[in-house]
């Protein structure tokens, strides 16, 4: 009689205490940022450090706009001598960009030297993200808490050079 009771016990706080939602899959978070898909064209120059997607809050119209506090996003590196590079905001960003954030001036930015600094003279923008509705125009994101927004894709074309900011 004891053992059943014991038992009939068990079972009730297994019951009670043990499931949280039966058989139901777990829901994560929503993401909040963004990916894309960086396209590398021709041969890649041989003077290149490191290549990175940095996103800044303004667009770099003087030299003093190239600055760490302008800096909303630095992805992960890219490797050298690919052909394709798919980055996502959340996953091992250097720097990682915040909920309310717009991102205006996207860009895939190549050191030069071997030990960069956040100054102007140490970096070459190697592609820029241009609006998908306008090719002519910078394109912009604003990070929205719980959006993830996908497509904000890059050319690079190595024998076609994008306009560089100030030096």
């Amino acid at each position: 009689m004891k053992k059943l009771l014991f038992r009939i016990l068990l079972l009730f706080f297994i019951t009670i205490f043990g499931c949280d939602h039966g058989i139901a899959p777990r829901t994560e978070p929503p993401r909040t940022g963004f990916s894309g898909k960086v396209t590398f064209k021709n041969n890649w120059p041989r003077d290149i450090y490191q290549t990175r997607v940095v996103a800044f809050r303004e667009t770099i119209r003087t030299v003093a706009d190239f600055n760490i506090y302008n800096i909303a996003f630095i992805s992960d590196t890219i490797p050298y001598g690919v052909r394709e590079f798919t980055y996502e905001s959340d996953k091992n960003p250097l720097i990682e960009p915040q909920a309310g954030t717009t991102l205006k001036y996207i860009v895939v930015a190549q050191a030069i030297v071997p030990n960069p600094l956040p100054r102007r003279q140490d970096w070459r923008v190697a592609g820029i993200y241009f609006s998908p509705l306008d090719s002519t125009k910078y394109g912009s994101v604003t990070i929205e808490q719980g959006v993830f927004k996908r497509n904000i894709d890059i050319i690079v074309d190595f024998n076609n050079p994008p306009t560089q900011p100030p030096n």
